[in-house]
């Protein structure tokens, strides 16, 4: 008997769209890119400072500062390709949930409402998500150009 009147009733659930999105493709579009800057900005400092300064004196080995250089370019790309995934799946998920803000303007409902029923929260993590890890390939980017533009170890 219950199951009959719920099936009939009108109202929503606050979050039509929590289905179709993954929580762990949700997951990974607001935090992948973040990680990955991390990530990277921890071994490029790890590298770096092993490879050029081994001991207390700098090193005067070539190829290990050609190799730590290598590697820490090779470690920024990953990262920025990583970063990108996460902003690509970010921004299909928030496509794809575009349904929840025409069934709001629908219904009508102010954003008052909509903040105190939760509906749209598919989508608000997914633009979350595209908000971080646009900011995050951007430090990423910055990151990586002092690779790029300066020698290894300074040599």
């Amino acid at each position: 008997m219950a199951q009959n009147q719920t099936a009939t009733s009108p109202i929503e659930h606050p979050a039509p769209a929590r289905g179709e999105i993954g929580v762990a493709a949700l997951a990974f579009g607001l935090i992948g890119a973040p990680a990955s800057w991390a990530a990277h900005f921890l071994m490029n400092v790890t590298i770096a400072s092993r490879a050029c300064f081994p001991g207390s004196q700098p090193s005067s080995l070539a190829s290990a500062a050609a190799l730590a250089h290598a590697l820490i370019l090779t470690i920024d790309g990953l990262a920025t390709l990583t970063a990108c995934a996460a902003l690509a799946i970010s921004y299909l998920a928030w496509r794809s949930t575009a349904h929840e803000k025409a069934a709001k303007q629908r219904h009508g409902s102010r954003p008052e409402h909509a903040a105190e029923v939760g509906e749209g929260r598919t989508r608000f993590i997914a633009l979350g998500g595209i908000l971080m890890s646009s900011v995050f390939i951007v430090a990423i980017l910055f990151d990586t150009l002092p690779a790029i533009v300066t020698p290894a170890c300074g040599q």
